[in-house]
């Protein structure tokens, strides 16, 4: 998008958008994005996955609003340390990018295990690590765990560390 020279300034609000220049104007109306067309691979927990909570999750609205070609690989239960090897699946071989979503249930204990904050940081650098070899040279996101209303307030986890300390760590 090139914007206008000078020091006159548009209002970007929907009511004068008209005022601008069609440019600017197409821009507001119609984002251009560099996802558009691109096979991007999800991975992630139960907010990942589209299942009984939501028939529409962020990968749905991400294939709508910015029409990306998206496999959703997300799991109910997932945990840093509970994917094997090859968690990126054959569908990675035609992906342009990934993005894994880091939920929050390892510090939940969903996935079973109470372990210390030390071995999920460790899981989690394994397992991101995993996902760049199989990527191979392809872009990577991360996305970070968010709070919920189990984890307001420093709430402590099974393992003993709070989501602040887990994303801090990460």
């Amino acid at each position: 998008v090139e914007f206008p020279k000078g020091t006159k300034r548009y209002p970007t609000n929907v009511e004068g958008i008209d005022k601008a220049p069609l440019l600017l104007r197409d821009a507001y109306s119609a984002p251009i994005s560099v996802l558009n067309g691109k096979k991007i691979y999800f991975v992630g927990d139960s907010l990942t996955e589209v299942n009984y909570r939501t028939n529409k999750g962020y990968v749905e609205s991400l294939k709508q609003d910015k029409y990306i070609d998206a496999v959703n690989h997300g799991t109910s239960g997932y945990g840093y340390q509970t994917k094997d090897d090859n968690f990126l699946g054959t569908d990675a071989d035609t992906s342009d990018a990934f993005v894994i979503f880091l939920g929050i249930n390892d510090f939940g204990n969903v996935s079973g295990y109470k372990l210390p904050l030390s071995a999920v940081l460790k899981s989690a650098k394994v397992l991101i690590s995993k996902a760049v070899i199989q990527s191979k040279g392809r872009p990577v996101g991360v996305i970070l765990p968010m709070n919920n209303i189990n984890t307001l307030n420093d709430a402590i986890g099974a393992g003993g560390y709070s989501l602040k300390q887990l994303v801090d760590g990460l």
